[in-house]
């Protein structure tokens, strides 16, 4: 039976494609870090191993009976460019260093980047794979980089690239807190109305993961996953809202507020230590109107498509939060 190494497992999205490889028949060995919590690996029929993703023989020591690699791992929040470096790109170099002295052995080596690694759509139009890319924050550059050095070894190991749009779903704490705000009704719009971008829930994400790591068509590939239909910031809020069974009110918060905020968010940060969730650069994201994408290239490659509707979604993860007593 083939054999996956998942980095990034304890995650929201890593737990989720772990739980869609084993119903796969796949068995799973998950990296985790001394400080990564298990609770959503517990009871799982999966291998845990403490790997250093800065050291590549541990990394190939760990790595050395798996058929299918699944790069998750990265860092999302920071409060300097060179720790999005470390984070995104040196610790893909050390993975793929590592694959590289398997790559007899390993079917297929999947890097799980992220919409804003292609920058955003000046003119609405979802973007495409053959687009140029223009990502503009730290972290779109460091997870395009991070693509970038992947590719240059597509003619030893065979890669596969994945750009989701902002995920959602049940175990996601970053979106949680627009549901916990959203029992009072109140709608927060950051900066203006009508920005658009394209979603994706993380079951439909695990499952278009692992059927491009088993198309042979994915190998050098690079592929935008998300709902076919982009959403409206406002109109995600306004969901959630109705599915608690409550009127929406609209508050927007102007970008000169949310640039206060984010100069407070750093102040915060480096007296605490803390990663900044809102600074300075997840403003420029938050400042781009159109982060929309297609998936037809997934779609005509491997036959992915989105199968959760935006509402459906959206009310079961809402019943997965009450259900774990989130809300």
């Amino acid at each position: 039976m083939d054999r996956a190494f998942v980095t990034g497992a304890t995650g929201f999205v890593g737990s989720t494609l772990v739980d869609d490889l084993l119903r796969k028949g796949i068995k799973v060995k998950c990296a985790v870090r001394k400080t990564s919590s298990l609770r959503w690996l517990e009871g799982k029929d999966v291998e845990t191993d403490l790997v250093d993703l800065m050291d590549p023989d541990d990394i190939a020591r760990s790595m050395e009976d798996c058929r299918y690699v699944f790069h998750l791992a990265g860092t999302l929040f920071a409060g300097s460019e060179k720790e999005y470096i470390e984070g995104n790109i040196r610790s893909t170099a050390h993975m793929v260093e590592a694959a590289l002295r398997h790559r007899k052995s390993i079917k297929r080596f999947v890097y799980v980047s992220t919409i804003i690694a292609a920058g955003a759509s000046s003119t609405g139009k979802p973007m495409t794979e053959s687009d140029d890319c223009t990502p503009f924050s730290w972290y779109g550059k460091s997870k395009f980089e991070a693509e970038k050095y992947i590719l240059g070894f597509k003619d030893k190991l065979p890669v596969t690239i994945i750009r989701p749009g902002a995920v959602y779903g049940p175990r996601d704490y970053a979106m949680f807190a627009s549901f916990k705000l959203s029992r009072t009704g109140i709608n927060i719009i950051l900066g203006e109305r009508n920005k658009v971008g394209s979603v994706i829930h993380v079951q439909d994400l695990a499952v278009g993961i692992s059927a491009a790591a088993l198309s042979g068509k994915a190998a050098g590939e690079v592929y935008f996953m998300a709902h076919q239909k982009p959403m409206r910031q406002e109109e995600f809020g306004e969901t959630v809202i109705r599915a608690m069974g409550k009127r929406p009110f609209d508050v927007v918060i102007p970008y000169f507020l949310l640039k206060i905020a984010s100069s407070l968010s750093e102040m915060y940060s480096r007296i605490s230590g803390s990663k900044p969730i809102l600074n300075h650069q997840k403003l420029l994201e938050l400042k781009e109107p159109f982060i929309v994408c297609s998936s037809e290239k997934a779609k005509r490659d491997f036959g992915f498509e989105a199968s959760i509707p935006l509402d459906e979604g959206i009310r079961s993860t809402l019943q997965w939060y009450r259900e774990n007593n989130w809300l």
